[in-house]
């Protein structure tokens, strides 16, 4: 099991009907792939923090690292777990 935190900062042209796009893919993403955590968005910057296996957080990660509604992502932890904080 895995914990991935990371902040980015929106793009400029990131909307609120990207934002609800964010969070309903997400949803339905993660529950699929057995990922937990909390997303944070202040109006400038995200945080995120992801628990799961290692290999769907690893896949998940590439893309959000890819994603164009955000920019300058930077991983603040990366650790091995044994248990979730997150249900």
């Amino acid at each position: 099991m895995l914990r991935l935190i990371y902040v980015s900062t929106a793009s400029d042209s990131l909307t609120a009907e990207d934002i609800d796009a964010i969070v309903a893919t997400s949803h339905r993403n993660n529950k699929d792939h057995d990922i937990k955590g909390l997303l944070l968005f202040n109006g400038l910057n995200f945080l995120q923090v992801l628990e799961g296996p290692r290999k769907a957080l690893e896949s998940l990660y590439s893309q959000i690292g890819m994603d164009q509604r955000h920019v300058s992502v930077i991983t603040i932890l990366h650790e091995e777990i044994e248990e979730r904080t997150f249900s």
